[in-house]
């Protein structure tokens, strides 16, 4: 148990250690969010209408707001974010496409 806690705060001590690491760490995260598809909105594959994550019903784009817009600046423009809401189970939430 010793040597799990000491390499878990090793390996936090070499991400956080320098601004170039913690850079790298970031970008790496990004890079994997984008390959595996993580929060990326679903579509219909028959009429391409995005589906709801909770009910699978189709959702609606609305109009983003300030902390929407900063989310796709710290995502360096990589993920595109859009807002979308369900009005079957009043989902709302943001994924990129």
């Amino acid at each position: 148990m010793d040597t799990l806690v000491s390499l878990v705060l090793n390996i936090i001590n070499l991400i956080f250690s320098s601004i170039f690491s913690f850079i790298i760490t970031y970008l790496i995260i990004l890079f994997f969010i984008k390959l595996f598809g993580i929060w990326k909105i679903k579509k219909n594959k028959a009429d391409l209408k995005t589906i709801c994550p909770k009910c699978g019903s189709k959702s609606s784009r609305v109009s983003k707001n300030i902390y929407d817009k900063s989310r796709k600046i710290f995502s360096l423009n990589l993920l595109n974010w859009k807002k979308f809401t369900c009005f079957s189970c009043y989902w709302e939430g943001s994924r990129w496409d």
